[in-house]
């Protein structure tokens, strides 16, 4: 596949097929993802490919738990409504695809990072200093993942929500045995697309672009 036709042709998918996802594929896909640029060649990822389906069904059932955790916490009842539906469907959708890859990242503290620190900055301060270079990066990997899954034929949807369920007395961390510092910043569902949506509305390029001359 092209890669403009790739970039242009990827959705994301919410609903698979039975079809089970190829090792070698599942190979392929990760390679492509570790090709990703990263800060200092640091390459802060780690993929973990879940094909076990007791195991999806309690990291699921950990992420029910940490949304009623939330809704319970929260005093807007509109918000409590919108945590309902996340439940039910676009946090715990993992449980319905083949295989879901959980991607790892591990803290990244840059040599500027540590002197702004050393110096006094507030965190935020930093962060405009310094914008996350770990995260950019194992996003970079998460985005060429998903290209080469799409490549392949196969559908994927990046879902930060799950992540909401790494803290809690059964969680994400313990269900895989997840070893500190490592974190998950992502779940990826990835199967056979059941569907076909079509592509999501996308600002033009003269309300996103400016050349400076």
């Amino acid at each position: 596949m092209e890669l403009f036709d790739a970039i242009k042709g990827r959705r994301s998918i919410r609903r698979f097929k039975d079809s089970p996802v190829k090792d070698s594929d599942i190979r392929a896909i990760i390679d492509a993802a570790r090709m990703a640029p990263s800060a200092s060649n640091s390459q802060p990822w780690h993929f973990i490919v879940v094909k076990n389906k007791p195991i999806i069904e309690q990291m699921a059932e950990a992420v029910r738990k940490a949304t009623d955790q939330l809704i319970g916490w929260s005093m807007d009842e509109k918000e409590k409504r919108k945590l309902e539906g996340y439940k039910k469907s676009y946090y715990t959708l993992f449980e319905k695809a083949p295989a879901t890859i959980v991607v790892l990242t591990e803290p990244y503290i840059s040599d500027p990072e540590i002197i702004l620190r050393e110096q006094g900055f507030a965190l935020e301060d930093i962060l405009l200093r310094r914008p996350l270079p770990g995260l950019q990066s194992v996003s970079a990997a998460i985005q060429n993942l998903l290209l080469a899954a799409h490549a392949h034929g196969y559908g994927t949807c990046w879902m930060t929500g799950p992540v909401i369920a790494c803290h809690e007395i059964i969680n994400i961390l313990n269900i895989l045995n997840i070893k500190p510092l490592w974190y998950p910043v992502a779940l990826i569902p990835i199967g056979i697309p059941d569907e076909s949506p079509d592509a999501r509305p996308r600002k033009g390029i003269e309300e996103i672009m400016t050349i400076v001359e």
